[in-house]
């Protein structure tokens, strides 16, 4: 065998490179987590249009206190913007609307598994349901179990990625969000999504396709942006249709 088929050969047997994809938090870190999320919708209901067009935005920064080896235990939240944008909606009043924790400082306190909002009056939790729902920790399980190449690909439900990305579960919704890892670039991992799900919503039912982008940076263990837009339709469009738009960006200082 001549030496540059011998080196041909040794280049193809030669294992993949793989990269693990794993969140990691360190003390002292702050960063800025901040979103704009729009939906637009039209249905179709006893002879006339609905129209919804509905944006929520919000900008967070958040310093870790105290962590341990499974993440932060303790972090200081504070909620420069949370504010929902009306523009169209049924029996609902055009303009913009802060939500309760819009302005306010608050600490997030892990003990064990159970996670609590807390301010000056104490256990705030339950007073401030939607800024828990984007504080909670889920993204870890939109991550694959083990080190990936570029090109593999993993899956999670549809329930779980709504989960994630704090949005509402529909009861019995089925549906994939797959994930490709298509580039590693200057240490960040390029990864497309494509999600679908369909659900029930009491007579109709509801179908959607989103696909997206996500850059996460491997070495440092966090997110930097995800990209996602899609659409919605409302018994195959016969009820009605519409679109979704999302973007996330994650800044650390």
């Amino acid at each position: 065998m001549s030496s540059a088929a011998a080196l041909c050969l040794l280049v193809l047997l030669a294992p993949e490179q793989t990269y693990e994809l794993k969140y990691r938090h360190e003390k002292g870190v702050t960063y800025r987590d901040a979103a704009i999320k729009s939906i637009q919708l039209t249905l179709f209901a006893n002879a006339r249009l609905v129209k919804f067009d509905v944006e929520t935005q919000y900008d967070i920064d958040r310093t870790v206190i105290e962590a341990d080896s499974e993440g932060p235990e303790v972090e200081r939240i504070v909620v420069r913007k949370f504010v929902q944008i009306v523009r169209k909606a049924p029996e609902q009043k055009e303009g913009t609307k802060p939500f309760k924790s819009h302005g306010k400082t608050f600490v997030w306190r892990r003990e064990k598994k159970t996670w609590g909002l807390f301010d000056g009056e104490g256990d705030v939790t339950r007073k401030y349901p939607n800024l828990v729902v984007l504080l909670r920790d889920w993204r870890a399980a939109r991550l694959p179990k083990k080190p990936v190449a570029v090109g593999d690909t993993w899956e999670v439900s549809a329930k779980t990625f709504l989960e994630t990305v704090g949005q509402q579960v529909p009861s019995q919704v089925v549906g994939k969000a797959t994930f490709r890892l298509a580039a590693v670039k200057d240490g960040v991992a390029k990864i497309t999504i494509e999600y679908k799900s369909s659900w029930r919503d009491k007579k109709s039912v509801l179908g959607g396709t989103q696909t997206g982008t996500w850059h996460f940076h491997l070495k440092r263990g966090y997110d930097i942006e995800v990209r996602m837009e899609g659409g919605i339709e409302v018994d195959n469009g016969k009820g009605g249709y519409g679109k979704f738009k999302s973007h996330r960006a994650v800044t650390y200082r």
